[in-house]
């Protein structure tokens, strides 16, 4: 298999483990233990991605309640063979075997039910294992224990594999042709409706739908997804996701309990240059500790928004290639828009009397304000899970507004913004909203923001608070 796999440091160093490891397999949490400094989320996404690019191959165990995963060689054809788990060391073989082979044309031609021996699993105990001298388990043992695992436990899972196997249906057979789309937060359901256009988003039998799992008004950081939202999964074609933090829940909750190997799922933390939430701007004398962690509100910058469209594009001319151009053109037509929305950006903060803003918030806003050269002082880095700002934090900020003069301090959309008001309280600041477009209310949607709407209501809010 032809592999194109895109490398950063962490997903070098997972295929390095399973390279190593390649007669073994591990679960997400396995892996996350050998691989000190990187996230248990970055190595469930990992390896969904490696697993769709085929590097890793991915087997249901234990009940079939989660997934392992083992490095696949190049050379291995692992639709025509079936796969034996050491119970004890946890090596993998993988077996041609003419009598198996028999098996599986008996069961399909008498029973009607045909193997799919890819992603087959039975137990038992390796000859290593059952030869050596320590073990109670000895080859030729007769005790009930290597009995089970040869016999009840092998038919079992083998037989649950099987079941499983042929339960999977085509996607356009469950779609009906409808190209279906699901999006975890706004951002991306914008993104599509925009890519779509209206005659399509307008037309109840057009040939594509969007949805949104976190509703208009929702918290995506403490989302978790309903059975309603399992199912749109499970017969959507392109799932779209941010990648990090802010839908965790899609690599621990959906991905390991979903088949996905029929859909293509995107990440727009793998479609930009990524940066760390405590940046160089001197807001990092405010923080708790100096942990650095990867800031995956890569949409707030109108620049990446072009890339990501542009991205979210070609993969749905990739799955609906008849209404490609339809695609590629209404997107070219909106990355006009965010061109021009850019350029509005760049010249009124780049001719502005002060560069520097103060919010009493959380700040999902470092990829704006890098891509603006726009400096910052804020209660929280990134989307931080404190509730309240120290005391010092709150005075640090009221003294910048003070010394600085400046007329605004900013709070976020569904913020409470206590902080932000103490600060004003203290100071005679204005508070103004900065929208992060992370979600809309439902009176929002319904009159039709979008990205774009929020992003200009920013630059005019903006506007005040570096020119007054």
């Amino acid at each position: 298999m032809a592999r194109n796999v895109y490398m950063t440091a962490g997903k070098k160093r997972l295929i390095e483990f399973m390279t190593e490891n390649k007669d073994r397999h591990f679960s997400v949490d396995e892996i996350a233990e050998e691989l000190p400094g990187v996230g248990k989320s970055s190595v469930y996404r990992m390896v969904s991605k490696l697993h769709q690019e085929g590097v890793l191959r991915r087997f249901e165990t234990e009940g079939m309640s989660s997934f392992v995963y083992q490095f696949v060689e190049q050379n291995e054809a692992c639709e025509h063979h079936f796969h034996l788990k050491c119970a004890d060391c946890g090596k993998i073989i993988h077996m041609e075997c003419h009598e198996l082979e028999k098996v599986k044309k008996h069961i399909e031609a008498e029973h009607g039910f045909s193997i799919g021996v890819k992603n087959s699993m039975i137990y038992g105990i390796c000859q290593d294992c059952r030869s050596g001298e320590s073990r109670h388990h000895r080859k030729g043992c007769k005790c009930s224990a290597c009995k089970c695992v040869v016999s009840v436990v092998m038919v079992l899972v083998l037989l649950f594999s099987l079941l499983l196997s042929g339960c999977t249906g085509g996607v356009s057979a469950e779609n009906d042709g409808k190209l279906k789309i699901v999006t975890t937060i706004f951002p991306q359901y914008d993104f599509v409706r925009e890519i779509l256009g209206e005659e399509i988003i307008n037309d109840p039998d057009s040939n594509a739908e969007v949805s949104l799992l976190i509703k208009p008004g929702a918290e995506s950081h403490t989302f978790m997804p309903s059975t309603e939202d399992m199912l749109k999964i499970e017969q959507c074609d392109l799932l779209i996701c941010v990648g990090g933090e802010t839908d965790a829940w899609v690599d621990e909750e959906i991905l390991p309990s979903v088949d996905m190997s029929k859909k293509k799922v995107l990440y727009l933390t793998d479609m930009v240059e990524l940066l760390c939430a405590e940046s160089e701007h001197d807001h990092e004398e405010h923080e708790h500790g100096h942990d650095s962690e990867v800031d995956d509100h890569v949409w707030t910058s109108p620049e990446n928004a072009k890339i990501i469209v542009n991205e979210i594009a070609t993969a749905m001319s990739d799955v609906d290639k008849e209404n490609a151009e339809t695609y590629i053109a209404n997107a070219e037509k909106y990355c006009g828009e965010l061109d021009a929305l850019s350029d509005d950006f760049e010249e009124m903060i780049g001719n502005a009397p002060r560069k520097k803003i103060v919010i009493g918030d959380r700040f999902p806003f470092l990829y704006f304000a890098k891509e603006y050269g726009l400096d910052y002082l804020a209660a929280f880095k990134g989307c931080s899970s404190s509730s309240e700002p120290t005391l010092s934090v709150v005075n640090d900020l009221v003294t910048e507004v003070k010394n600085s003069n400046l007329p605004v301090v900013f709070a976020i959309e569904f913020s409470n913004g206590k902080t932000a008001d103490a600060i004003c309280n203290a100071t005679g600041a204005k508070r103004l909203l900065l929208h992060s477009c992370h979600n809309v209310t439902a009176e929002e949607l319904e009159e039709g923001e979008g990205y774009l709407s929020l992003m200009k209501q920013n630059l005019e809010n903006l506007r005040e608070a570096l020119y007054e």
